[in-house]
């Protein structure tokens, strides 16, 4: 089950994250040590990530297409501590977006989080994070999908609060390993009410998992999942609240160093508070495998089938992803990742069905520690079994970043990962 507290939309950012790896949750980015300012255990460092890409379809709607050309400027400043088992940080960035021939969906996203973390023994840690995020949803996605875009003149804008904590226990190398987070994650619409105000939301979510090592290279695994997804200003048959649970049961296997693969099946439900709705309850996977044939070269593998709220269409989302991927190194300065993503997207209670299709392929030059340049082309195409929200949407990009402080600037199939900013 995917682990954090986005819609669909930012879980079908995570499954076609295809260039890059982009950590789960919201901690602070932990200074590098590449350009940064120290002062004994506290270090300060900037980062920038500068995009300019061509968009042949900035509406994801093929009945309304624009082309643009669109500039992505993200700064970045990021504060850390460590001493003693003890690490925290505080990070804050914006990202701003400037359509060249779609005016209307320029935007400045902002985001500040931030956490702490201890070693409480050599089996017990703990971590505590928060984060706050200004941001947006461009014209054509999530609620605005299909033809609204003609006649919006701004995105959905949101703001969003996330706080949560995590206990691991058991050490490196032990027989078991106990994971338990908690996350909370509440999202307020700004405007637009009359459309979005019954979409706030407020998420309570609690995920403990447990991996029991069976052998050398088998470990049994155990994962609970139980969400509380309550929609304050939703009224009946616009109150989607409901309470979601899954159990999952596998295993690890890791037969050699070059191979390793994790399966986990399960049950998933579903129980709406209204009943309006017809609830859900059903088989759910998670399903990850890993190659690695050359030292300088991993194909990777996973799927997934999860549910995940309303973009306005039905009452809630049944999603599976299937995701294949292979990286390579051509040499210690340029490396690369050719990638491709299949979603099936069934909105519940609405009769719309969606199949999701994500490729991209680029490459990476590490010109110095501090510095690299990218080329990136991908295509994104969505059908559907009602037209109007078919799209198809050709991408190419050149990036550059200063300094980088994570890696949730490069490449993605869609603009942004954690800035929760645009659908599938």
């Amino acid at each position: 089950m995917p682990a954090g507290p986005d819609c669909l939309g930012i879980k079908l950012f995570l499954a076609s994250a295809l260039f890059t790896g982009v950590a789960l949750g919201v901690e602070p980015s932990e200074p590098t040590g590449l350009l940064e300012l120290r002062w004994g255990h506290v270090a300060l460092e900037p980062a920038l990530s500068v995009s300019q890409q061509y968009n042949d379809n900035v509406f994801w709607n093929n009945l309304n297409k624009v082309a643009s050309w669109v500039t992505v400027v993200s700064p970045k400043l990021a504060l850390g501590f460590n001493k003693g088992g003890v690490s925290a940080g505080i990070t804050g960035g914006a990202r701003n977006w400037t359509y060249w021939e779609a005016e209307k969906n320029d935007f400045t996203d902002r985001n500040v989080n931030a956490g702490i973390g201890a070693q409480l023994s050599g089996k017990l840690s703990m971590r505590t994070y928060g984060a706050f995020d200004y941001s947006h949803y461009p014209l054509g996605t999530f609620f605005t999908q299909g033809l609204i875009p003609i006649t919006l003149e701004e995105p959905d804008r949101f703001r969003s609060y996330t706080f949560g904590s995590v206990m691991n226990y058991g050490s490196e190398g032990a027989r078991g390993h106990l994971e338990i987070p908690f996350e909370f994650y509440r999202i307020e619409f700004l405007n637009n009410l009359e459309r979005t105000a019954k979409f706030d939301r407020d998420d309570y979510r609690f995920n403990p998992r447990l991996t029991a090592r069976a052998s050398s290279k088998t470990a049994l695994l155990f994962d609970a999942l139980y969400i509380r997804r309550a929609y304050p200003n939703g009224q009946g048959e616009t109150d989607f609240s409901s309470n979601i649970g899954s159990a999952l049961a596998g295993v690890e296997w890791k037969p050699t160093g070059k191979v390793a693969t994790n399966i986990q099946i399960g049950y998933l439900l579903n129980d709406f508070d209204q009943n309006y709705f017809s609830d859900f309850s059903g088989f759910t996977w998670h399903a990850e495998a890993s190659w690695h044939p050359k030292q300088y070269s991993t194909i990777t593998f996973q799927t997934d089938r999860s549910i995940y709220p309303t973009q306005g269409f039905g009452n809630a989302i049944l999603a599976e992803d299937y995701i294949l991927q292979w990286d390579y190194a051509l040499s210690s300065r340029l490396s690369g990742r050719v990638a491709a993503a299949v979603i099936q997207v069934a909105n519940q209670g609405a009769g719309r069905n969606d199949l999701v299709i994500n490729a991209t392929v680029g490459c990476q030059y590490q010109f110095r520690e501090w510095l690299n340049f990218g080329l990136f082309y991908s295509r994104k195409t969505m059908q559907s079994n009602q037209d109007i929200f078919n799209y198809d949407q050709n991408v190419v990009m050149l990036t550059a970043q200063v300094n980088p402080v994570d890696t949730s600037d490069q490449f993605n199939l869609l603009p942004t990962i954690k800035a929760r900013s645009v659908r599938y």
